[in-house]
This record gives C-alpha cells, structure tokens and sequence, in this order.
C-alpha cells in the first residue's frame, strides 16, 4: 500500500532494496498462513513543500510473532529466535541485524512490534529524504541511479565473520566479486593466487595483524600494486597519517559509514550508473 508519497525520491536504491529483501523475506518465512503486507508513507509535511519527506515503510505479517522478552535480542547478531509452536527450522540469521545496520548507515531507524501468535510489524524510517526532479530531461543524480561495477574482485580481510558479512552486504553492487579472508595469512594468499582489484584490511586482527600484511603485500611484487585500505576504529588524524605512511592507499574508520565506503569504491574500482 502507497500512501501519498512523491512519483521521485533520491534514496539508496541498492541499500534500501537489501533491506527490503531481508524484512520481507524472514514475514514470509515465519508466517505459514495469512498474509504479508508492505506500506509506503510519509510522515510529515515537507513533501509539500517538495523538500524532503520522513520516508516510512512498515512490514506486517500474520505469522507466529514474537514474545515480549525476545523483542529486545531480535536484532542481535546470530540470535536464533523459534517463533512458538511452529515447525519452521532456524533462525532469524544475520538478516535482521544487517538491515538495522544498513538503516542506521542510511540515517534511518528500524524498530519492531509484535504480538505472540499475531504477528510482526517492521517500520523502516528513513528522515529527509529528498524529494527528487519529476522532469526526466533533467541531469540525474548518481545517488538515485544503480551503481555498476566492471567485473571488479574485492578482498575483505577480518578476523571477525559478522564484520566480514557486513561488509559484504554493503558492497553487494552488480559486478563487484567479494573474497573474504579471516586472518593475515589467507589475505597474503588469496591476493596472490586471486590478485584482487581492491582489499579491506582490518587492522587489528591476531598472528600477522594489517600493517604486517601490507608491508609483505608491497614487498612483492605480483601484488605491490594492488590497492589496500585501511580499515579501523580509530578516528585520530595523526593515525590517519600513520596509515597513508604505512603504504596504505585510504583509511576507512569503524563504524563504516556507506557514503565513505562508497566513495572509496568510485575511487579505486571502474564504475558505471544504470538507471
């Protein structure tokens, strides 16, 4: 159900359609019967002013819910939540946990309501959201259009597997290859047997951390020329710099933040827009 939204809005497609994608589809895993409904609204009145809109979209379902002392750990990572009384196997996965993130790098929110055998309702809201041009002669904005890739190979190098998966999902663009390695060693081998166009390099991880590993990266020569970002939570200017002295080519800090990553991925990657 749409409800008194503009024809054109400047949003995320590719985050907002993974966010979707996950909210959807774990309504339509815990509900066997019934029904599972999106809504589009706005929340407040700038749209009339054609500025910007409170974008909210809500996902109901029908299923099985959720009990009360479970709503504050849906959106843990890896929580396995059992809707009662039903027959449906596992969890809800990381699927949840990543479009709260997604939502959250977006600027936005995503909350939850639910009754015990009644059903779930998600609420994505996102503020501000620019009311886009209607005239299609007009010169598009990049943020409205879908971002390709040419046939890029990226290296995510973390110790930890749900940064790892976040980072992919964030990512995910049409002709971007994700590679994921879990320690030092595995970057140093999957960069030389794969030769990636692209590596994100945690820095603090244990056995060979992410300094060691680009120093040996620019030390050989098959791999010298390969791109690496630095990837950590500090957020020191001087650190910055240590980073850029270090051989790495760019620096993103933790909590990623998708325009940022964006952007180093326009930097370092061919890319083309699709409307």
């Amino acid at each position: 159900y749409i409800t008194r939204v503009p024809d054109w809005l400047i949003v995320d497609a590719q985050r907002l359609r993974q966010i979707l994608f996950n909210l959807v589809g774990n309504a339509l895993k815990f509900t066997d019967h019934g029904k599972v409904t999106v809504s589009v609204s706005v929340s407040n009145e700038k749209a009339e002013a054609g500025n910007s809109v409170d974008l909210v979209i809500t996902v109901r379902d029908t299923g099985k819910g959720i009990a009360a002392e479970n709503l504050q750990m849906i959106f843990d990572s890896f929580s396995q939540i059992k809707p009662s009384n039903s027959t449906l196997e596992g969890g809800n996965g990381l699927g949840l946990t990543i479009s709260q993130r997604l939502a959250h790098l977006m600027g936005g929110q995503l909350s939850v309501e639910s009754i015990l055998n009644e059903g779930s309702s998600f609420t994505l809201m996102l503020p501000d959201v620019l009311v886009g041009l209607n005239n299609l002669n007009s010169i598009p904005d990049t943020s409205s259009l879908e971002t390709r890739f040419f046939d890029s190979k990226v290296l995510i190098v973390d110790d930890i597997a749900d940064n790892r998966l976040l980072l992919k999902e964030l990512i995910s663009f049409k002709g971007i290859s994700v590679m994921e390695a879990a320690s030092g060693e595995l970057a140093l081998q999957y960069a030389k047997s794969h030769h990636p166009d692209l590596i994100l390099l945690d820095i603090r991880m244990p056995g060979i951390d992410g300094f060691e590993v680009n120093r040996r990266l620019k030390d050989c020569p098959t791999t010298a020329n390969i791109p690496t970002i630095a990837v950590s939570a500090s957020v020191y200017n001087t650190d910055k710099e240590l980073f850029i002295q270090a051989g790495f080519h760019d620096f993103l800090s933790k909590p990623l933040q998708f325009n940022e990553l964006l952007s180093i991925l326009h930097k370092y990657l061919d890319v083309k827009y699709s409307s």
